[in-house]
C-alpha cells in the first residue's frame, strides 16, 4: 500500500483490526496519522481477541499519532488476546506519538505475545505531558517473550512526569 492514510480507530497500513487470522509478506508505503484514538500500526492497528499471526511484513512508512499506542509493525491489542505471533517483521518508519511507541509492538495489556526474529530501523519518539513510553521492540507487557530482535533506531522519551525508554523494551518484564 502506498500513499496516505488517515484514521481515527484502529488505523493500520494493511487493515485497521485483525482478529484471528494471518498476514503474510506484506509491505506497507503509506504515511499513516491517526487524529483521536489509540491504536496505529504499519502492518495493523488493532489486534482482537481471536489474536493472530503476522509474519515477513515490512513498514516503510512513517507513522504519527496525536495519542499513544503506535507501533511499526502493530499499534495495540485487546486485553483478552488469545495469542499474538510476530515474526520476521522490519520497521522503517519514523513513529512519534504521546505514549507507548515502539518498532514493532506499540502497546499490550495481552497475554500469549512472541516476537521472534524481527528488527526495528526506524527513529521512535515519545511525548507527553505526564508519563511515556518508547522502544525500539515493544512497551510493557507482563506475558510478552522477545527472542532474536534487533533495534538500531534512535528511541526518545520525553515527558512532565515519568518518561521510560529502551532499546527493546521500556521496562523489562517476563520474557524479555
Amino acid at each position: 500500500i502506498k500513499n496516505n492514510i488517515k484514521g481515527s480507530f484502529a488505523s493500520g497500513g494493511i487493515t485497521g483490526y485483525l482478529d484471528g487470522g494471518t498476514i503474510e509478506n506484506c509491505v506497507n508505503k503509506a504515511s499513516i496519522s491517526n487524529v483521536s484514538m489509540t491504536g496505529t500500526g504499519g502492518i495493523v492497528g488493532y489486534v482482537g481477541t481471536a489474536g493472530g499471526k503476522i509474519t515477513g511484513c515490512i513498514n516503510l512508512g512513517n507513522i504519527s499519532s496525536k495519542l499513544n499506542a503506535v507501533g511499526g509493525i502493530v499499534g495495540t491489542t485487546g486485553s483478552y488476546l488469545d495469542s499474538l505471533n510476530i515474526e520476521q517483521c522490519i520497521n522503517l518508519g519514523q513513529l512519534v506519538g504521546e505514549s507507548y511507541i515502539s518498532g514493532i509492538l506499540g502497546n499490550s495489556g495481552a497475554a500469549s505475545i512472541n516476537i521472534n526474529n524481527c528488527i526495528n530501523l526506524g527513529t521512535i519518539n515519545a511525548e507527553s505531558t505526564s508519563f511515556t513510553y518508547a522502544s525500539g521492540i515493544t512497551t510493557p507487557s507482563a506475558a510478552c517473550t522477545v527472542s532474536s530482535c534487533i533495534n538500531v533506531g534512535q528511541v526518545s522519551a520525553t515527558s512532565g512526569t515519568s518518561a521510560n525508554s529502551g532499546a527493546i523494551s521500556s521496562i523489562p518484564e517476563n520474557g524479555i
